[in-house]
């Protein structure tokens, strides 16, 4: 889990409440369920249906790591007064991250540990059965999936990106958030063994069978969200890597979303998010479908943010076959980590309220919410109901009174009784769709490959067809051994609404049946027209500090202009680039000074973008000045991107650009680039994160295609109408016959643009992805070039290879050598004929190399987080050199380590003895996360309308005393105020270490662990 808030020096000298007061709308009442004395550093929870609450204890946090430092605690409140009256220790199990209660069953996803070194072995899906209900697990667990998150990442680095959220739709699959850790060789009880480089989504049954892939490409989602209609949603970083922004995704069965080596240079091939919804950290997720709740919130997508403080709503709008969405602010919660909703509507939220990376048996509570006018009914098991009974709950406008009921008739039921109930019910136009939907998915799991007949009749009926089509294939087991007849399937995707025709296309691939790939390939589909803005042929290479050079880019037809800095051989993320004297060029002969402008988005994971108006320095180290006058610039990373939204009548820009503390064996190409997409407000969108129905069809048909893997008909189709969509089949076909018959098609077309699509196509081929064995996949700064993360040669290399260069001899033209080179560079084959457009070196370091940073100066600034705390492991600061900084840092001036001198913040003299460094060193970087009692930033207005801004140090019935951060001192009459308030932030700004090194502030951080 990325966590971007931390704490002020200070917050826990006292155990109060959290920075910001939780919240939630008028209409809704919250009351404090547990607080840490019973569920410290709650991780994840769950609720079941009759309201027993399990809440995963993790002690480790994010970063922590060994054993023994986590529990499940059952939570029971037996008065229904808000308050948890009874709990008991359901079982001692380490590193919750996911919680399913159904029936007697809780569902555990979980950290492991090898006995004897006490290091993470990886993590686990098991099942605890407690027979007797009476909180206490029966015996150990029984593990369903073993080994479901990479071992070496999770031991080596904690569960911050692992495997996390489990959640049972109502298709009766337990879906699973992996984070962007991945895994291999996960082991399910049937003996199926399965491999995820990076994040996604994997489903199994809920005793451990048929695990498979849903989804892939994901960076780091914590948890999914499933409406009745099944529809998947997630809250997860950003997928180019370089930042820590939240996407909202709706996720499509068999969809890849880009991460990491699809998102920025392969856009086209992936689907995007919904919204990327800026700063955050998505972390426990459900859709609330609970009738007792207020038409306001319920069928909504609720999201909660560990960020940012808060559970959003995202309401959702029909788009084809997806969505588009509008997020607002729903229920705030300090360092919200998970929610879930039993049958009677009860809410339970948990917090993480600064328990920091490493957890604290001093932080975290649960939360109750309920509406206002909420009356409670109890909501019974229903173990040992009748049949008609089980059949009534199904048909409930509750989805967790039909999940409860669903889960009884498969566990329990009597199956020919209720095969003929829920055959009635699936006809039955008077239920609700969602009841006749749970119908269809509890008919097809009852009945096995014999509901497929049942179920491919019910498709006939417009109104459930997307359902009945998705039910019959929904087992791959069944679909690729019943012999379907694949006509319904075919007829839906030519001639159904638009989510029928994705779930055909969906359905075709799990069948996979050679016959459809026909009707599959005539799905609408061409490639994006790819436009390259160059720079001049004479542009230099920029190698070392004191070299500029000019650039100049054509903008006509565009919307949206991004400066890149990219860093080649041995180049540093620390070092920086100038855009020296940046200007867009207009239609009517003006120029716009470009640091007049706002960027829309930047990427500043590595430092800092800045508008630089003083250049004396930087002019001073030129080797050779150019005559033009240098009076500006926008300095960056040069592991950057800043993005502008372009005036419709721009037509070029320019700029000088440079780089600053670079070192002669650096290298470093400037560009300049654009979107592909011609200047239309109506039609242009941002290939990564905005909604975009139209891609989701060819997507899911190329997917399938792939599944069937029919290349004879992929291979006929190339050169026709469908050649577009065959050749991005054919790009993940490794097959010798799929590899000869694109080298004999190559030699027999001749048409310029079919044949730059066949050698696009045998260079793709050319290199495949490597084995992924668990040992070299992860960091927080992935590699992002694509195609491949690791790209290997295979058995037909050689004889691509040869096709290439052929093709290279025969064509003596420049601008088809030219394409030959730049398809070369985009898929790295590395091919020393072809040259290439760009200095590439042979490996990206994307891992934290502490001895290179460890000395400079303002390493703080441009170091991840977690990567700083992760660093003062190997650091031995010197409290010494920690005093100094602490008054030349500034430290001094708010706070004091001598009780006899007055502070305007938190006392300094003992926080050695209440936290430990890593926690000091979060509450320096990170001042908003959890703030000491009595130190909350208040306003306090008067009745004459004045506000008063600081900390409140007394109150007495006649006056309040506030103090501000200079030390001034405040009294308001009491009955003058007419309105208190508490800000969501702390008074320290933040980034007052930036400055220092890592050496520097592992020492500041030891000076202050030594105030004991």
């Amino acid at each position: 889990m990325r966590n971007p808030i931390s704490l002020l020096i200070g917050s826990l000298l006292l155990s109060g409440s959290a920075f910001t007061q939780d919240r939630v709308p008028d209409d809704l009442k919250m009351s404090t369920f547990s607080g840490p004395e019973i569920t410290p550093s709650p991780a994840a929870l769950c609720v079941a249906p009759t309201g027993e609450v399990f809440v995963g204890v993790d002690m480790n946090g994010s970063l922590g790591k060994g054993p023994g430092k986590g529990q499940i605690i059952r939570l029971v409140d037996s008065d229904n007064d808000g308050d948890a009256d009874v709990h008991t220790l359901f079982s001692e199990t380490d590193g919750v991250r996911g919680l399913l209660s159904l029936g007697d069953k809780l569902w555990v996803l979980h950290t492991t540990y090898h006995a004897d070194t006490g290091k993470a072995s990886g993590m686990d899906l098991v099942v605890y059965t407690d027979s007797n209900w009476d909180g206490i697990a029966d015996s150990p667990p029984r593990t369903l999936i073993k080994g479901i998150c990479a071992e070496e990442n999770i031991a080596g680095r904690g569960t911050d990106h692992s495997t996390n959220g489990i959640r049972m739709g109502i298709d009766g699959w337990i879906y699973i958030a992996v984070g962007d850790f991945g895994f291999h060789n996960a082991k399910g009880t049937d003996g199926i063994e399965m491999t995820l480089l990076g994040g996604g989504i994997v489903r199994v049954r809920p005793d451990g069978s048929e695990m498979e892939l849903y989804t892939k490409g994901l960076r780091n989602i914590y948890d999914v969200a499933i409406d009745p209609f099944m529809n998947i949603f997630t809250r997860g970083n950003t997928n180019d890597g370089g930042g820590w922004n939240v996407r909202f995704i709706h996720q499509i069965q068999s969809a890849n979303y880009g991460y990491p080596s699809l998102f920025l240079n392969f856009s086209h091939e992936i689907l995007p998010a919904l919204e990327d919804v800026g700063g955050g950290s998505g972390v426990g997720a459900i859709f609330l479908s609970e009738p007792s709740w207020p038409n306001a919130y319920n069928n909504q997508a609720l999201m909660a943010d560990w960020g940012n403080n808060e559970v959003y709503i995202h309401r959702l709008t029909p788009d084809g076959a997806s969505f588009t969405q509008s997020e607002e602010r729903f229920i705030r919660v300090s360092q919200v980590t998970d929610l879930d909703v039993d049958a009677s509507g009860r809410m339970y939220i948990s917090a993480w309220d600064g328990a920091t990376f490493r957890g604290s048996d001093q932080k975290g509570y649960v939360t109750r919410v309920v509406p206002k006018n909420w009356i409670y009914e109890p909501f019974h098991s229903l173990a040992g109901a009748s049949e008609e009974k089980l059949l009534a709950a199904l048909a409930s406008p509750s989805s967790t009174v039909r999940l409860a009921s669903q889960y009884e008739m498969l566990a329990n039921g009597n199956a020919k009784k209720l095969s003929k109930g829920l055959k009635l019910a699936i006809r039955n136009k008077s239920l609700s769709t969602e009841a006749r939907i749970a119908a269809l998915f509890t008919y097809a799991q009852l009945e096995g490959p014999s509901a497929i007949p049942t179920l491919v009749k019910a498709a006939k009926d417009p109104s459930i067809a997307e359902w009945a089509l998705r039910a019959a294939t929904d087992r791959a087991s069944w679909a690729r051994t019943s012999n379907i007849d694949i006509t319904p399937f075919v007829e839906a995707l030519e001639n159904g609404s638009a989510r029928q025709k994705a779930v055909a296309a969906v359905s075709l691939g799990r069948i996979g049946n050679p016959d459809a790939a026909a009707t599959l390939l005539k799905t609408p589909f061409e490639f994006p027209e790819e436009k390259i803005a160059t720079l001049p042929e004479n542009t230099p290479i920029l190698s070392r500090t004191g070299r500029i050079a000019k650039i100049e880019g054509d903008l006509t037809g565009y919307q949206e202009m991004h400066l890149n800095g990219h860093y080649y051989g041995k180049g540093k993320r620390s070092d920086r680039i100038h855009w020296v004297n940046p200007k867009l060029h207009l239609s009517n002969g003006d120029t716009l000074d470009l640091l007049d402008l706002d960027w829309k988005s930047t990427n500043d994971e590595h430092g800092p973008i800045k508008k630089v108006h003083d250049l004396t320095e930087l002019i001073e180290g030129f080797s050779k000045k150019p005559k033009e006058t240098l009076e500006k610039s926008i300095q960056a990373p040069l592991a950057s991107t800043i993005s502008y939204d372009l005036p419709k009548n721009a037509v070029s820009f320019s700029a000088f650009v440079t780089v600053q503390d670079g070192t002669a064996t650096e290298f470093v190409r400037s560009e300049f680039s654009v979107t592909p997409y011609a200047y239309d407000p109506e039609v242009a969108k941002n290939p990564h994160s905005d909604p975009d129905s139209d891609r989701i069809l060819p997507h899911l048909s190329f997917q399938a295609l792939v599944s069937i893997q029919a290349e004879d008909t992929i291979l006929s189709a190339l050169g026709g109408p469908s050649s577009d969509l065959a050749h991005w089949a054919l790009r993940y076909i490794h097959s010798e016959k799929a590899v000869e018959g694109a080298l004999a098609h190559l030699k027999s077309v001749k048409e310029p643009a079919e044949r730059k699509k066949t050698l696009t196509t045998l260079a793709r081929l050319y290199q495949q992805e490597a084995p992924y064995d668990g040992s070299w996949w992860w960091t927080t700064r992935p590699d992002t070039r694509g195609p491949y993360y690791k790209p290997v040669k295979w058995s037909a290399s050689e004889r691509i290879y040869d096709a290439l260069l052929a093709a290279w001899d025969e064509t003596p033209k420049k601008e088809d050598r030219d394409f030959i080179t730049r398809v070369s560079d985009k898929h790295r084959l590395r091919i020393e004929k072809f040259g290439t457009f760009i200095v590439e070196e042979e490996e990206i370091v994307t891992n934290l190399d502490l001895a290179k940073i460890l000395s400079k100066k303002g390493a703080i600034a441009t170091t991840p987080l977690e990567d700083v705390i992760l660093s003062l492991e190997k650091i031995k600061g010197k409290p010494a050199k920690g005093k100094e900084l602490f008054v030349s840092q500034g430290c001094a001036a708010c706070h004091t380590v001598d009780s006899s001198q007055k502070a305007i913040g938190p006392f300094m003299g003992q926080i050695g003895a209440i936290m430990q460094p890593h926690q000091i060193a979060e509450a320096i970087l990170r001042p908003n996360a959890t703030i000491s009692q009595g130190f909350q930033t208040s306003v306090i207005t008067t009745k004459e309308g004045v506000p008063h801004v600081g900390f409140v140090t007394g109150r007495n019935s006649e006056q309040v005393t506030m103090r501000d951060m200079t030390g001034n001192v405040t009294k308001v009459d009491a009955n003058k105020i007419s309105k208190e308030e508490h800000l969501p932030g702390s008074m320290m700004p933040p980034g007052l270490a930036n400055a220092l090194s890592l050496e520097e502030f592992a020492s500041l951080v030891a000076y202050l662990a030594a105030m004991k």
